[in-house]
């Protein structure tokens, strides 16, 4: 439920705007804006990671209570009501990061071939060395940002869910399915760093 709007006339205080409602049109500043205290201090931490923002927790409950309901919602264009998907896979990928640390758990990565290129770097020529060397620099990259090799993971799996819903009533855009990918990736991150807060392992080592 939103506050019933006022005939309250209101300077902004940033931009000088006369206006009536919540928020400054021209600079979007809230009218109720206030001078700092300690809670701002507080608020401004959180804001950090994005906890500050209520919607963060509104995403996080509905990705489990009801999920396929809220990615529909945001991609409908309710963008507004949930955290966004790509600064959330951050901020989720931040805390499973802090709590195997926390934990001492190892965290593999995302990409487990380097056993595999050791391998072929025995019988590799003086060329296939340094292709291989360069392969195991963008891997070894990878390993050390999650996030980002979660994001390349995902445009790989938008063409196989296009494809096995290709015969959908409602069909979305391959983008459109990169940003609900981007979600569930939000949603396992969660429940691996859940996993390895309460059982110290990781989600991979329990059977399916």
């Amino acid at each position: 439920m939103y506050p019933v709007l006022s005939d309250e006339l209101h300077t902004c205080t940033n931009c000088d705007t006369e206006y009536q409602g919540r928020f400054c049109p021209q600079c979007g500043l809230k009218a109720s804006i206030s001078r700092l205290r300690i809670k701002n201090l507080f608020q401004n931490f959180l804001d950090i990671w994005g906890m500050g923002s209520r919607p963060m927790f509104r995403t996080i409950g509905e990705l489990f209570t009801r999920p396929g309901y809220m990615i529909r919602e945001y991609l409908s264009g309710h963008q507004p009501l949930y955290f966004p998907p790509f600064k959330m896979l951050v901020v989720i990928m931040v805390f499973y990061v802090m709590v195997a640390w926390l934990r001492d758990v190892p965290i593999d990565g995302v990409i487990g071939v380097n056993t595999i290129l050791d391998t072929l770097k025995d019988d590799a020529t003086e060329h296939g060395m340094v292709l291989l060397s360069y392969i195991d620099s963008v891997i070894t990259w990878f390993n050390e940002h999650l996030a980002f090799a979660v994001i390349v993971g995902q445009t790989v799996s938008v063409l196989a869910t296009r494809l096995a819903f290709r015969k959908a009533k409602d069909k979305w855009s391959l983008v459109e399915l990169f940003f609900a990918h981007i979600y569930m990736s939000a949603q396992y991150y969660i429940i691996a760093s859940l996993c390895i807060l309460f059982f110290k392992a990781e989600l991979d080592e329990y059977p399916a």
